[in-house]
């Protein structure tokens, strides 16, 4: 990933294995969509990331 402005995770071990803190650095405008609501929220957030997951706040 590089320069990307949207992350979409459709797979439920997608994000197991990312690092959302490296992530974002190479983010033009870091946001994620947890499809599968597999992802911590706040991990994410404090990581910098606008966060929406489907069916959670």
């Amino acid at each position: 990933m590089d320069r990307e402005s949207l992350v979409a995770l459709v797979m439920p071990f997608a994000g197991r294995c990312l690092d959302p803190h490296s992530l974002a650095a190479r983010a033009t405008s870091p946001k994620v969509i947890d499809g599968r609501g597999t992802l911590n929220a706040d991990t994410w957030r404090e990581a910098g990331w606008t966060f929406r997951a489907l069916g959670r706040p």
